[in-house]
């Protein structure tokens, strides 16, 4: 490889020269018959003529001339193989057995076939049913027909941008993205939504540079409902996240001039008729962080976020009382009431001081035990707040007291399941510290439960997991989400069943509640 590398750049070397010299003859011969092959003008192509030097020179001069430039090539493609030959490995990648180029400096994504991943998924348990009812616990955790499921999930966004279709599949294909995050552990797909895509025609379809061939011509219902089903053909659970308004439009309020609350509940009632049915949709996030005048128990009817949540939660139940799905809710950013204790800025969504005295409440008892806290949590590649802004050894102790205050109380206070909603970053300088301290953090404080800010490459502001074409990945930061959850809880499907991998909580001193319903099957027998 590096000799034909070597040998390539001698011959580039070598017409350069060659370019200067064969042109000059034809533009001395022909000045105009060559205009159009080389781009003048006839009067430039005149000029380029006079110019040229070669032309006082005699055919001995010329040939010297040629010689000399030959003897020069040489040495300098010569110099150029012997570096390659040193530092060659480290610049250039090497094919793999099936004659691709690789870097050993990356990460290919190379994912095992569905098959092979249901192969070797190995169930604790199976179920006789699809049909789960999911469970907020006053431990924090989260429970699925009483088994503790321990979530480590990813967003996938898209949706709720203007090509109403996620990213990466101009690039790659679905079942390529989503065996990936079964790969590497993953059980669940967090799905970003906009207001004005759930109010889309059902015959809408996505911009159409965003899609491979295999879904052209599709909508962005069948899209989203496509990813949905191949999710749960692999186990996969999903989280539907009402991330803003219109598209890619962040709000602090859960409305605006152009979309109201009747609209917001109407594109929750779109949302659910054409997913809820569906088993792995197993959470709906209300509202993506809210933030700015956005309150949270001050008695103001058009700011009170707890409020919304208690209306919305009350219309998707009586739309929809079968769905036995959880209800994640996200804080707010400043609250007049509790702010006074803490010294810290909150992060947006990050809020939950006026829950203490204001918790959410619905008139029904089981739809209460489904109600899910969820913080974001993110580093300076967000926001740089200035309590980051101190000695790097110093950043780890002022960073766990941020979270001590803000967030350490909230399992303990609320006595709900908690999921952070968002984290994620670059790992790239005091980011890097940031990250590794919270997520030691949130094992150590029994919250472990995460979604990784994003497998998207595009997020502005943290980047994501994949890289700009999806052929690579970020392998320290998948290793930092491994940390947390090395052995997260899995379902998975053996011979038309619902089973699941219970899988381990970080913590061993978390007070998790035992699995307490019997196996149905016979594990080992499906593991065939």
């Amino acid at each position: 490889m590096l000799l034909c590398t070597g040998i390539m750049m001698w011959m580039v070397a070598l017409a350069v020269p060659s370019a200067a010299i064969v042109p000059s003859f034809f533009l001395i011969r022909h000045p105009l018959g060559r205009v159009e092959l080389f781009g003048f003008s006839d009067h430039e192509a005149r000029g380029v003529a006079k110019a040229d030097p070669l032309r006082s020179m005699s055919s001995a001069g010329r040939a010297k001339a040629l010689i000399y430039s030959l003897i020069g090539v040489s040495v300098v493609a010569g110099v150029t193989v012997a570096l390659l030959g040193i530092f060659g490995n480290d610049i250039f990648p090497n094919k793999d057995a099936g004659g691709n180029w690789e870097d050993p400096k990356l990460s290919y994504v190379k994912t095992p076939s569905l098959d092979q991943l249901r192969a070797s998924f190995a169930p604790d348990t199976c179920f006789d049913t699809y049909d789960l009812t999911w469970t907020s616990g006053k431990d924090g955790q989260i429970y699925a027909n009483t088994a503790p499921f321990f979530v480590k999930g990813m967003s996938w966004f898209g949706c709720e941008g203007h090509g109403y279709t996620f990213t990466g599949l101009n690039f790659t294909s679905m079942d390529t993205i989503l065996n990936f995050f079964v790969q590497h552990k993953f059980n669940t797909v967090r799905i970003p939504v906009s207001v004005a895509f759930a109010l889309a025609p059902k015959d809408t379809k996505p911009n159409q540079r965003f899609v491979g061939k295999s879904l052209k011509g599709k909508t962005i219902w069948e899209i989203l409902g496509e990813a949905i089903d191949q999710a749960a053909l692999r186990g996969l659970m999903v989280m539907l996240d009402m991330h803003t308004l219109g598209p890619q439009e962040p709000s602090d309020l859960w409305y605006d001039e152009q979309y109201q609350e009747a609209d917001v509940l109407q594109a929750w009632t779109n949302i659910m008729s054409a997913y809820s049915a569906k088993w792995n949709v197993f959470a709906l996030d209300l509202k993506n962080e809210p933030h700015g005048i956005a309150t949270w128990g001050v008695k103001a009817p058009l700011t009170d976020y707890n409020k919304f949540y208690e209306r919305s939660i009350t219309h998707i139940h009586a739309k929809f009382p079968d769905w036995k799905g959880l209800y994640l809710v996200e804080g707010v950013q400043f609250n007049k009431e509790t702010d006074k204790a803490t010294d810290y800025p909150f992060w947006w969504g990050g809020n939950f001081g006026g829950a203490v005295n204001h918790p959410i409440k619905v008139p029904y008892p089981d739809v209460m035990d489904r109600v899910v806290y969820s913080p974001h949590v993110y580093g300076p590649d967000v926001y740089d707040h200035p309590y980051m802004n101190v000695p790097a050894e110093d950043l780890p102790k002022e960073l766990v007291k941020v979270w001590d205050s803000q967030m350490g109380w909230l399992i303990p206070k609320l006595q709900k399941g908690m999921i952070i909603g968002e984290w994620g970053g670059s790992l790239k300088g005091r980011d890097d510290i940031v990250q590794r301290t919270l997520a030691k953090w949130l094992v150590k404080n029994c919250m472990a439960n995460n979604v990784w800010w994003a497998i998207n490459p595009e997020s502005s502001d943290t980047g994501g997991i994949m890289s700009w074409n999806w052929k690579t990945y970020d392998k320290n930061r998948l290793d930092l989400v491994d940390s947390i959850f090395p052995d997260p809880t899995r379902f998975g499907i053996k011979r038309s069943k619902l089973c699941l991998h219970l899988g381990t909580y970080p913590n061993p001193e978390c007070p998790i509640q035992p699995f307490k319903k019997p196996e149905i099957a016979q594990p080992e027998k499906l593991r065939a």
